[in-house]
């Protein structure tokens, strides 16, 4: 629902009573999809109901409420310094008590930024490497094999997945995260 506030905002701004959102296909630039966003009011109203409750807050120096929505907390820049405690209240995240579990996630996170790293390098080797051309690289061999795969066509189809996000639940003092380039 975020794109859709964000254009339904724009259109109530220049009194509008419709947004239009537009996709393009990157790889081509030339297929491009509208796609009509009509207003709900009703909806614009809470939206401008926060947005005065944040001012307010603002101009007298006070916070606003907090919020206890995990996915918007987890982005934002923000989140160290007004992130509330979580305890569970209703359906939700609940605390775990397995010992396991609770190891495999602190190792799981230690180790994540490594991942990034070596997937910036691989990216990296990848657009530098000649294709094609095995090279020694002192205690290294790179050996190239070219794969040919013919997929057929498949009919289009609906898929179903769980997608899972991280997000930290302590004010801690942490690392900062890899740049993008490497050193």
């Amino acid at each position: 629902a975020l794109y859709p506030a964000q254009v339904m905002a724009y259109a109530f701004s220049r009194n509008l009573d419709r947004g239009v959102l537009a996709f393009v296909n990157k790889s081509n630039l030339y297929d491009w999809k509208f796609i009509e966003v009509p207003i709900d009011y009703e909806y614009m109203e809470g939206l401008l109901t926060k947005a005065k409750e944040v001012k307010k807050a603002l101009t007298e120096n006070k916070e606003p409420d907090k919020i206890n929505q995990y996915f918007w907390c987890s982005g934002c820049r923000f989140q160290s310094y007004c992130m509330p405690e979580w305890v569970p209240s209703g359906p939700g995240p609940q605390p775990c008590d397995d010992r396991h579990l609770k190891e495999l996630v602190s190792r799981f996170m230690t180790l994540r930024p490594a991942v990034k790293q070596y997937n910036q390098c691989e990216k990296m080797l990848k657009n530098s490497l000649p294709k094609g051309q095995d090279l020694i690289f002192d205690e290294y061999l790179l050996q190239w094999n070219e794969v040919t795969v013919n997929r057929p066509a498949t009919p289009a189809k609906t898929l179903s997945y769980w997608k899972w996000k991280w997000i930290a639940t302590r004010q801690e003092k942490t690392e900062e995260e890899p740049s993008d380039e490497l050193d």
